[in-house]
């Protein structure tokens, strides 16, 4: 049987472990957090560290695997296209697009050259000693300070003034492994995903949702299947990614977005190719009526992707995604689900185990719970009380 590297193992990397194990695969697992739950559900997890690229590759050729595919994780994404590049594995663009993608000071860069539908930027970096009033020339405040390397608003700071740069500098830096910070103007919209998979130099599906940040800044921690957006804003975004994906000449797969939109006017934040978080596959898969995370092992393996986009499952319209987050300190012990909002659960997935500690700080995830709705009005009232109505219990 042929052998499938997962770079991760954590509860958003779940359906990926699930489709390789479906595909016929041996699924092994790597990463440094053995108390991931993927690590349990596959043919075996093999330490290392995937924010250091060559660790994965030394796993990768141990196992004498045949094929890799990323976790939800920019630096999974990033070791993954540098083992396909070393053992000539399929289903990668070239490593310096994979990094170009998925480090922001590039792409910022790269994004402004296209003259794509993004916020104006500047690059700060380690070592300059000009005034902030010079580095920062040309912005308007507010603005956001913002590593290049983190994933999940760790390190983002919105800076209302000059007085606020040191600080918001210093915490960027304090949480990030490179010298260069982006700071770029803030846009005032709602924030929304736009998914779409790449065949033969083509989008050839597109799916949208509204993303929510209940319990920290710029991290998303609920998402809506409606994606209320001007047809302008979304047009822009749509063309944008159009011209983005012929510049670079992707290969086939998914190409994930994230972007903020005002009325006709849209600011494209980031783009990454490897598996969203928090089980977005499967909210994609229950609305769209196809297996989503399917299309990262078939392009992984070499296979055709557009199979996988076929309609084989009823649809839901209605698809609430929420991470379960521990408002104060101290150990978890249980979930409390309101007799209101439990029937509308589809699924439950654990990303701690009973007994771990957490923060208050909203970024102790405990589980992740998928919600479908029998209307619009029903799962939008579920977005007001949705951290009464699902609940960590900590002791």
């Amino acid at each position: 049987m042929q052998k499938l590297l997962v770079v991760g193992g954590s509860h958003s990397d779940l359906p990926l472990i699930e489709s390789g194990l479906l595909h016929g695969l041996v699924v092994h697992t790597t990463g440094n957090r053995p108390d991931h739950p993927g690590h349990r559900i596959g043919h075996g997890h093999v330490p290392g560290d995937y924010a250091q690229p060559q660790e994965i590759v030394d796993v990768a050729r141990r196992l004498g695997v045949d094929f890799v595919v990323p976790g939800a994780n920019d630096f999974a994404m990033m070791s993954a296209a540098v083992v396909a590049d070393a053992l000539k594995l399929p289903g990668f663009d070239p490593v310096e697009t994979t990094r170009m993608l998925h480090l922001k000071d590039r792409f910022k860069d790269f994004a402004a050259s296209l003259d794509m539908p993004a916020c104006r930027h500047v690059i700060l970096r380690r070592g300059d000693e000009r005034p902030f009033e010079e580095q920062l020339k040309g912005l308007r405040f507010p603005i956001m300070i913002k590593p290049v390397d983190l994933t999940g608003g760790k390190g983002i700071t919105r800076v209302e003034d000059l007085g606020g740069v040191p600080l918001a500098i210093a915490e960027a830096r304090r949480l990030s492994s490179r010298d260069e910070l982006v700071a770029e103007e803030w846009f005032d919209g709602g924030l929304y995903s736009y998914s779409t998979v790449v065949v033969s130099g083509e989008i050839a599906f597109e799916y949208t949702d509204t993303e929510l940040c209940m319990f920290q800044d710029h991290l998303v921690s609920t998402s809506l299947s409606i994606c209320p957006v001007h047809p302008e804003a979304l047009q822009a975004v749509r063309q944008a990614t159009r011209r983005m994906v012929k510049a670079l000449r992707l290969v086939d797969g998914v190409l994930h977005a994230q972007f903020m939109a005002r009325e006709g006017e849209a600011r494209v934040l980031e783009y990454t190719r490897r598996m969203s978080g928090d089980l977005y596959s499967r909210v994609v898969q229950l609305v769209r009526g196809c297996r989503h995370a399917d299309v990262f092992v078939k392009a992984a393996t070499g296979q055709p992707v557009l199979p996988s986009l076929e309609v084989t499952q009823p649809r839901q319209a209605f698809v609430s995604r929420h991470c379960i987050t521990a408002e104060q300190s101290g150990i978890f012990t249980g979930i409390e689900v309101s007799d209101r909002i439990r029937p509308f659960i589809d699924s439950l997935a654990m990303a701690q185990s009973f007994g771990a500690p957490v923060q208050g700080d909203g970024r102790s995830k405990v589980a992740v719970a998928i919600l479908s709705f029998p209307s619009e009005r029903e799962m939008m009232d579920f977005a007001k009380s949705a951290r009464q109505d699902l609940r960590c219990l900590v002791g």
